[in-house]
């Protein structure tokens, strides 16, 4: 999730690392300077200080200026930007006090060091140049941002919040409160400062983006797609990514159909973007087309050589359509790209267990956990194939664990109770199956499992219900088949 949602920020102007302050030596301003600048929360003002004194090195055309006003930029940067054109070498002169070209001076280095993520020496600065200038809104939002980054919340917040006292109407120090507080885990609260700093500025895409983020987080899926379509139609240069977050966002809540679609319109507006690709190949294999999945994985790759998740992914489809090769190929492609990524582990053991090589496939699974210690699918595979190599105290173990991440996943109770069964611990094999049916009620193995349970504690009466349960719920399951008729003659009805 977090990556498609920070892909929307990063394709929604430019990054931390997309662009150089500008030194305070007259060095004229590119237009990359000016976009990193509003968005890391830099006033337009200040912005348009830096034009009329430094000077400027292109020609803003009107696409251009469309985005500084998407970015947050007023109508005096505007004019600004119009009027310095071809002074690059000449820049306006601009008188500034020594406290002024200090504050500029600690400005212009926090911005530097944010680039670099040398947050703490980031922090420094804004200090320093708060020391002298004590009442300027727009470097307590920075110092907040600095703080954010360093996950010193107890300091951030209130820099925020001094922002607004000092500046109540700037949306970029609502919109910076908005997002620091839903990173760190309270949608609700942060959901207001958003919705003010789009009040204060309706152009703020990423307050916007972020309000979408809260609302999905508060199982407001209805808000969190309204917010992004409305974001796509206000920013055509990024909605493709903005309609892809949204597939993801239906993905999640299971509606394959709905994320289809969204993708579908993403890869139309930009073909040539790798994520939209491997986002849609992911809904499509879900439907079972691995032959579409595999070309959008392709397709991805193509865009984009260097992913591991698409190598993975496409590994993964490849072995799914058995071609235990190609899938191999992949995922060593993968894995000599980043060998510390868990997703090309679980798909490598996959492959080795279907070429019945359990101990290699086991070390696999195993890697996995050590990259991602909760990883629940992980170790259920590695149960199965603990119980495949004869440690079954071994995979008991492992789907304890898993349950302990997941207790909600029927399928783990089940298989649990099945180790159990083996175990000779029919007592709490029963238990297990019963809470998977609690979670599932309509899981026919598991009232089966259930049921042969029953019959080996002797409670004929409650094994036989539970047997033709299972058998009205999956008629044509070999195993529930056997059981039926073996033990009703197919002819009980409870």
């Amino acid at each position: 999730m977090l990556r498609a949602w920070w892909a929307i920020i990063i394709l929604m102007g430019t990054s931390l690392g997309a662009a150089a302050f500008p030194s305070p030596a007259n060095k004229p301003v590119t237009r990359d300077d000016i976009l990193f600048l509003l968005n890391n929360y830099v006033s337009s003002q200040s912005a348009t200080n830096l034009v009329k004194e430094n000077g400027i090195d292109f020609d803003p055309q009107e696409d251009y200026l469309k985005k500084v006003r998407a970015a947050g930029g007023k109508d005096d940067l505007i004019e600004a930007l119009r009027s310095a054109h071809g002074t690059g070498s000449h820049p306006v002169p601009v008188t500034r006090s020594d406290a002024e070209l200090q504050v500029e001076q600690h400005l212009s280095r926090a911005l530097e060091l944010e680039k670099l993520e040398s947050y703490p020496q980031s922090e420094q600065e804004y200090r320093a140049a708060l020391a002298i200038e004590p009442q300027n809104s727009a470097l307590h939002v920075g110092l907040g941002r600095a703080l954010s980054k360093q996950e010193k919340w107890d300091e951030a917040l209130p820099e925020y919040h001094e922002a607004i006292r000092l500046n109540p109407k700037s949306a970029e120090a609502h919109g910076a409160l908005g997002l620091a507080i839903s990173t760190r885990g309270d949608p609700a609260t942060a959901i207001p400062e958003l919705r003010k700093a789009l009040a204060l500025n309706p152009q703020d895409l990423q307050a916007r983006n972020i309000l979408s983020f809260s609302l999905y987080n508060l199982h407001d899926l209805a808000g969190a797609l309204k917010e992004l379509h409305e974001t796509a139609e206000m920013a055509p240069d990024t909605a493709a990514g903005h309609y892809a977050s949204a597939g993801v966002l239906l993905q999640e809540k299971g509606d394959a159909d709905g994320a289809i679609a969204e993708y579908r319109e993403a890869i139309s507006l930009d073909p040539y973007t790798s994520f939209p690709h491997n986002d849609y190949a992911n809904a499509i294999s879900a439907k079972g087309d691995w032959d579409g999945a595999i070309f959008e994985y392709r397709q991805a790759l193509r865009l984009q050589p260097d992913d591991v998740t698409a190598h993975s992914n496409l590994g993964y489809a490849l072995f799914r359509k058995g071609d235990l090769t190609g899938g191999n190929e992949e995922i060593q492609h993968a894995l000599r790209i980043n060998p510390h990524t868990p997703w090309p582990h679980f798909v490598n053991g996959m492959i080795l267990e279907a070429q019945k090589k359990m101990p290699a496939a086991i070390s696999e699974y195993r890697e996995v956990i050590h990259l991602d210690p909760d990883n629940a699918p992980a170790h259920y595979y590695l149960a199965g194939g603990l119980d495949g190599n004869g440690d079954l105290a071994g995979a008991v173990s492992e789907m304890h664990q898993a349950i302990r991440i997941v207790p909600s996943n029927p399928g783990y109770h089940n298989y649990l109770g099945v180790l159990l069964n083996h175990k000779g611990d029919n007592t709490g094999a029963e238990a297990e199956y019963r809470e998977a049916i609690r979670l599932e009620p309509k899981y026919a193995m598991a009232h089966a499992n259930l049921g042969s349970t029953l019959l080996d504690e002797h409670n004929l009466t409650e094994a036989v219900k539970e047997i033709y349960i299972a058998y009205q719920l999956d008629p044509k399951n070999p195993e529930i088949i056997a059981l039926y008729k073996k033990y009703t003659g197919g002819l009980f009805t409870p």
